[in-house]
């Protein structure tokens, strides 16, 4: 079995996760349903079984900041 880690962070609505790991890309309402979606997506990107392939989450806090500020 082989680990990824799949990064999580909170979109800017706050309405979906997005995900990020292994060149794959999701999003899910919920949490908890992230670790099946990407579990598929790495699986496929890397032409292995669904069952050899193991997430591990990296939640990530949303950057507030919105770009550079002139004073």
């Amino acid at each position: 079995m082989t680990r990824y880690t799949v990064h999580a962070t909170r979109s800017e609505s706050g309405k979906v996760w997005v995900l990020e790991g292994c060149g794959a890309v999701g999003q899910v309402k919920r949490l908890d349903r992230a670790p099946g979606l990407m579990r598929e997506a790495v699986a496929y990107l890397k032409n292995s079984p669904v069952e050899d392939v193991e997430i591990d989450l990296d939640i990530r806090p949303r950057s507030h900041t919105t770009g550079m500020i002139s004073l």
